[in-house]
């Protein structure tokens, strides 16, 4: 059999997505151990040092020593040091005649200036692993601390790790040495006093990847995601659109559960984004990464019914029934009206159940995760939108008027604000209702001349539904917070709560 030019350029595009992924995979293979440890390390050295230079140069100026001896009673200079060096990773303790005078941290809280060399060295407490540099001048003790690794009373899981610390390292695969170790890297101070060791965990080509390999494995996904929208659309030409559209939403279901479930993406490639100390919602959503996809995966999907949506047609005993037409729009704009609710819900834990700065007013200060979010977002508006025009178009011939149209749209939106009023009345449901209505009146009177200013009206109804949102469940999670902290104050065993209350 003689296949056609198209069928084997679908085909190329899968054998393509599957290379690249197995490519991607392997090159872990061509990677040792000794090059992995040495790379990374040597990123710990060099950050290290010029920390070390910091906390040099300030023992070395007579006047700033001085300063930090005053910390403990001139609030001025010593929110002048935090806003200076905590930001570096660097803190201080100062002490006199071996009394605790002010500290910088709460982390570290235990220690014995007494039991500390004269110098640089390192210290292993409870929380984590820290290098100390000791000052001593008359009868004041300065304890410059650097962290260097975080430490968990609990085992490790995928929520309490015990990795570098992220101003000094952003490696997951390394992690100090023991006596009995053999392929360490040593690490030296400024002065070469031998500090500590370094080695490659266990199990380290799990959490290790490179650009490369990241890069290659989406590429390669794309491709075979390709595949399936262009085998998919071939079905659907055919005469097939129902089946088609079934198995290339089965293609997504299917690979993002295996993803969640067996974690072939976000296990293989420990991002940030997969973290669910960020953001954790459900067992479909255990990190603000299988979010974005889960979006992507539904956003595509959703873009292969608009492109055909022509093409979905009812039988002509429906669209000649009167009645049949008026339950379908019901059924249509109820289920439109039920994903703006399961949106609001969706997003109002994306913010409860976060660590994410959303605080759009300062933009150069969002995160990457921020800015996830906001498209995550947009592209979440963007499905709604598609899903409007979609039973829209499928509506269209309908044995049903557009006057009547408008009366089941006023009747339901009237139902809705008496809904509300006798609820939780807010102006959310408002605006997306005339979102709704614009979108409608767009597509149904299919005016010749484009609308700039219906464009527009569009835009700021969803830019505005978006704020006032957010400024609810802010105000929801401040809320939460401060009865939390409100109740830890009440409580005598902790005593930082009223530290915490005061940030």
């Amino acid at each position: 059999m003689k296949l056609s030019f198209g069928v084997k350029i679908r085909f190329l595009l899968l054998v393509l997505g599957c290379s690249l992924i197995a490519t991607s995979i392997s090159l872990n293979r061509f990677t040792t151990k000794d090059e992995l440890l040495e790379r990374d390390a040597k990123k710990v050295q060099e950050n290290l040092l010029v920390k070390e230079e910091i906390v040099d140069d300030f023992l070395s100026n007579k006047y700033k020593v001085a300063e930090a001896k005053r910390y403990h009673i001139d609030t001025e200079e010593a929110l002048g040091f935090l806003d200076l060096y905590r930001k570096n990773g660097i803190n201080l303790q100062t002490f006199q005649n071996n009394k605790l005078k002010y500290w910088s941290t709460i982390k570290v809280s235990d220690i014995n200036p007494s039991t500390i060399k004269e110098g640089k060295s390192v210290i292993y407490i409870a929380n984590g692993d820290y290098e100390v540099i000791k000052k001593t001048s008359g009868d004041f003790t300065l304890l410059f601390l650097i962290a260097i690794q975080s430490r968990y009373s609990v085992p490790e899981n995928k929520y309490f790790k015990n990795d570098m610390d992220a101003l000094l390292s952003d490696s997951k695969i390394i992690t100090l040495s023991s006596y009995n170790d053999k392929d360490v890297y040593s690490i030296r101070s400024r002065d070469n006093t031998f500090l500590f060791g370094l080695k490659i965990k266990p199990g380290y080509t799990d959490d290790y990847y490179s650009d490369t390999q990241l890069w290659l494995f989406v590429a390669g996904i794309l491709c075979i995601c390709m595949f399936f929208n262009s085998l998919c659309s071939l079905i659907a030409r055919r005469g097939y659109l129902v089946s088609a559209s079934l198995l290339f939403l089965a293609f997504f279901v299917i690979g993002r559960l295996t993803d969640i479930n067996y974690g072939w993406f976000n296990h293989h490639f420990p991002l940030e984004l997969f973290d669910p100390k960020i953001y954790a919602n459900s067992d479909l959503m255990p990190s603000l990464g299988d979010f974005l996809m889960n979006v992507l995966a539904g956003t595509w999907w959703l873009l292969f019914i608009y492109n055909h949506k022509e093409q979905y047609k009812f039988p002509d005993w429906v669209n000649r029934n009167k009645w049949l037409g008026l339950i379908i729009h019901i059924v249509l704009l109820v289920h439109i009206s039920v994903i703006a609710f399961f949106v609001d819900d969706l997003f109002f834990g994306l913010i409860n159940n976060s660590k994410i700065n959303f605080d759009i007013i300062n933009i150069l200060k969002l995160s990457g995760n921020s800015w996830v979010s906001i498209v995550i977002l947009c592209l979440v508006w963007f499905q709604i939108y598609l899903i409007t025009v979609v039973s829209i178009e499928i509506t269209k011939k309908l044995n049903v008027t557009n006057k009547e149209r408008l009366i089941l749209f006023i009747a339901g939106f009237a139902g809705m604000f008496l809904y509300k009023l006798i609820t939780d009345f807010t102006a959310f449901f408002i605006v997306y209702a005339l979102v709704l209505f614009i979108v409608g009146r767009i597509s149904y009177l299919k005016e010749k001349v484009f609308s700039v200013g219906l464009l527009s009206i569009l835009f700021f109804c969803l830019a505005f539904n978006t704020s006032i949102k957010y400024i609810k469940y802010k105000d929801i999670k401040e809320r939460s917070e401060r009865e939390l902290l409100a109740r830890k104050v009440q409580s005598s065993e902790d005593p930082n709560a009223i530290i915490a209350l005061g940030k």
